[in-house]
């Protein structure tokens, strides 16, 4: 028979001293969810990354080629007014669709053996998440993980908070997931509605040189990394190739010319009503009114 001593009083046991054994603690609900989350995150993961990978043409291809006959007949018809808002949404599809064949080389040029997160790691990510961001939310019905960012101010704009939404739904094509960035409280461009960033159209980020890290984040399924990389694209300004410049973010696009003014300097067109720059308006001396040429 041994005795311990503890605090003055003695408790008799016998055997070998064992070491101390701390009861463990019980997981809690928000844990939990977390858990099934990671492990159905890693399956889809398996499963993409062993499938075959599927090459179709760009989903903005047939839109790309529509504009591109509008354009030639806007074109051949005289319609210069036409043409240059055509030309416009023209340059706007060929980043979309640049991104989308860069998407597929990098595709075709992914290691099958590269790295692959477990549940493990895709479990303390998610648990990362809730630490570093604002909110961090799990739509089960829609299948997906979005994290909110603070209130993004660019140069004294204010754009408000973005929500990164990622579809964790069953893929479409080969690509691992795919993601929104959603303005919360949105300041979009005067001239362009869907602009709420000057990186972001549509929901959809031009990535530039953040779109390796973010492919390679999400093929290897390393969550943490790829939120924290388009946050951070988001806190930053690139004034060479924004959809729209923040020096322009208040200004109203030409109708004619198609250069951004400020809403308070455009003349607006007594016949149809667009707004244009002072040098490309008529004013007609009998009736006093401005017409757009």
């Amino acid at each position: 028979m041994k005795a311990l001593v503890t605090a003055g009083h003695r408790i008799a046991c016998d055997g070998p001293r064992l070491p101390f054994l701390r009861k463990a603690k019980p997981m809690i609900e928000s844990d939990k969810k977390w858990l099934r989350l990671a492990l159905a995150i890693h399956e889809r993961l398996q499963r993409t990354h062993h499938a075959p990978k599927h090459v179709e043409l760009p989903a903005t291809w047939p839109q790309y080629e529509v504009l591109c006959r509008r354009l030639r007949r806007a074109n051949s018809r005289g319609w210069f007014l036409a043409a240059a808002r055509l030309r416009r949404e023209l340059r706007e599809m060929l980043r979309r669709l640049q991104a989308e064949l860069l998407a597929i080389q990098h595709l075709l040029e992914a290691d099958p053996n590269s790295f692959l997160a477990s549940a493990r790691d895709i479990h303390a990510d998610l648990l990362a998440l809730d630490q570093d961001f604002d909110e961090v939310r799990y739509n089960h019905r829609e299948q997906t993980l979005s994290v909110t960012t603070e209130a993004i101010e660019l140069e004294s704009i204010y754009l408000g908070p973005f929500e990164i939404r990622l579809d964790l739904a069953p893929p479409r094509c080969s690509e691992p997931f795919a993601y929104r960035v959603i303005a919360k409280d949105p300041n979009s461009a005067a001239a362009n509605e869907s602009v709420t960033h000057p990186h972001i159209q549509d929901e959809l980020l031009c990535e530039g040189d953040g779109r390796e890290p973010i492919r390679n984040a999400l093929e290897q399924g390393r969550l943490h990394d790829f939120y924290v990389v388009v946050a951070n694209l988001l806190r930053t300004y690139n004034p060479d190739s924004p959809y729209v410049s923040l020096n322009d973010w208040y200004g109203v696009a030409c109708a004619d010319c198609g250069i951004s003014v400020p809403d308070e300097d455009g003349l607006t067109c007594s016949s149809c009503e667009a707004l244009v720059c002072d040098a490309c308006y008529c004013g007609c001396s009998a009736c006093g009114g401005s017409y757009c040429g």
